[in-house]
């Protein structure tokens, strides 16, 4: 209900899809493993691990429209825990296409109020990875030490990271945010003033001017009481 009296129209998909869905997207995947079976017409299909790609598989939304839709759907995952597949029940919501700063600001404002209708504290995790690709843009390394090295931010790894900008023998300065932001983590208002303090290139500048607007148009919301539960954390990276 949350969602629909904000424009959100209900996602339906079938139990299965073909595989070459997942395959061509693995790294968008939590794991590798994907349970399988060919169809009778000899397609190789899936069980479907994840909803967001068949969402993004079958959107019309472009640059100039905006397609917001919720699902609530069964998917299909490995357990780590008994090393066999387990049927889960995941809600989620997608808006693609024209996406503006009201949108994601919308976006983060049903994450919000939605958290705030379970009985139970919260924390909320947001990031904007082209704070941390506008620094590695401006590193001198190649694309093999920048995975390595985003493999440690991720992590949180600072003793790895300080022993890998040594190896490589990174300029003092560089070395010095890179530490700074592996360490970015914490409430949004601080962390948001201590990323404006060392961002230094076009793209880590709008990165922190997105964030203040998205800051500022939540407390417009009314949400300003909730940003206490909403934490900053540059170290959400993907591919």
């Amino acid at each position: 209900g949350l969602y629909e009296s904000y424009g959100y129209r209900k996602y339906r998909m079938g139990r299965f899809e073909e595989y070459s869905l997942y395959a061509a997207n693995k790294s968008f995947l939590l794991g590798e493993n994907v349970p399988t079976f060919t169809d009778l017409d000899g397609r190789l299909m899936a069980l479907k691990p994840d909803v967001t790609l068949s969402i993004a598989k079958n959107t019309k939304a472009d640059k100039n429209t905006c397609e917001k839709v919720y699902y609530l759907e069964s998917v299909y995952r490995e357990s780590k825990e008994s090393h066999t597949y387990k049927e889960i029940s995941q809600m989620g919501l997608e808006c693609m296409g024209g996406v503006d700063d009201c949108v994601i600001a919308e976006v983060l404002a049903l994450a919000l109020k939605s958290l705030a209708d379970f009985e139970t504290d919260y924390v909320l995790k947001i990031s904007n990875m082209d704070f941390v690709v506008g620094l590695m843009e401006e590193l001198p390394v190649n694309a093999d030490q920048k995975d390595i090295i985003l493999g440690l931010i991720r992590t949180k790894n600072r003793s790895g990271l300080e022993k890998l900008c040594a190896d490589l023998a990174l300029p003092e300065g560089d070395t010095e945010k890179l530490m700074k932001v592996s360490g970015l983590y914490g409430e949004f208002g601080r962390v948001l003033a201590e990323a404006g303090a060392i961002a230094d290139t076009p793209k880590m500048k709008e990165a922190v001017a997105l964030l203040s607007r998205l800051y500022e148009v939540l407390e417009v919301m009314g949400l300003g009481g909730q940003l206490d539960k909403v934490r900053l954390d540059f170290s959400m990276i993907n591919d």
